[in-house]
């Protein structure tokens, strides 16, 4: 006769192959189990009655199954789904409540409180301790492009995994601290070292495309020849201006003169009444 906790599992691997949408690369079976796998390791080390670890346990193989139904809110979906299976299977009531806290205990924006909410949020980023921890983030970084969430460059990634190892992410447990949290330290740092060689190769890429704006500005420039033939056209045309200036000037100040003259020799003649 099969166990509870053998139901659960060839029931959540049923409903994730028949059910979950392709798309979903990281948060699939393989991170289910992997999950699970490190609950076990988590119960060991704590010395969890069977209640407790069975419990744990059955949190664990649901605590991502609502993506079936829908990326936002998968938690409460997984509750759901959770809920109705263990009551089809006759699970005591009180278990199936405390299973649900502790599937809702791994949102992002909980803070776990109880030992068996701290075990379950550390298998859930166990991760993040992996000697496999790039090859399985970029799981990830596909699965929200497949899902249209969101796109990220390399370097963006490597920001955004940065600001998760160092902003919203601890293990709670003496075991994750003791035993994963170096193998994290690790990741952290190859991380910055792969965000530090993307800042050396944008920089680089600043100063090419500025050296080559500063050659296709001197190309664009004028030669000393045409610059040349410029300013002599130029001072000719003022020089020239110059003399058509001097010129009006003489033609004015002439005919000024004669102007005078006549006026001085015809308005005399004006006053005898025969003119």
């Amino acid at each position: 006769m099969e166990t509870i906790l053998e139901k659960v599992q060839h029931h959540v691997l049923k409903t994730i192959n028949e059910q979950l949408p392709k798309e979903y690369l990281y948060h699939n079976y393989n991170h289910t189990q992997r999950v699970v796998k490190h609950i076990q390791e988590l119960i060991e080390s704590e010395g969890l009655s069977t209640e407790e670890a069975e419990m744990l346990e059955i949190a664990a193989w649901f605590h991502d199954m609502g993506f079936v139904e829908s990326f936002t809110y998968h938690e409460e979906h997984s509750v759901s789904l959770a809920e109705a299976f263990l009551r089809s299977e006759k699970y005591p009531e009180e278990k199936i409540a405390l299973i649900a806290q502790l599937i809702l205990a791994t949102r992002m924006t909980k803070e776990p409180e109880s030992l068996l909410e701290k075990m379950i949020c550390d298998s859930d980023f166990s991760h993040f301790a992996s000697k496999k921890y790039e090859e399985i983030s970029d799981l990830l970084r596909e699965e929200l492009k497949q899902l249209g969430i969101k796109t990220y460059t390399d370097s963006e990634w490597v920001v955004e995994n940065i600001r998760m190892f160092n902003k919203h992410h601890r293990y709670y447990t003496k075991h994750a601290v003791a035993n994963w949290q170096p193998q994290k330290s690790k990741n952290l740092l190859a991380l910055m070292k792969i965000l530090k060689k993307f800042d050396l190769q944008e920089e680089r890429e600043k100063r090419r495309k500025k050296e080559e704006k500063r050659k296709r500005a001197k190309e664009e420039k004028p030669g000393r020849g045409i610059e040349t033939m410029y300013r002599v056209t130029l001072r000719n045309h003022i020089d020239l201006s110059s003399i058509a200036d001097t010129k009006a000037n003489i033609l004015l100040s002439v005919n000024a003169i004669i102007i005078s003259l006549s006026l001085a020799n015809l308005i005399p003649k004006l006053d005898k009444p025969k003119n």
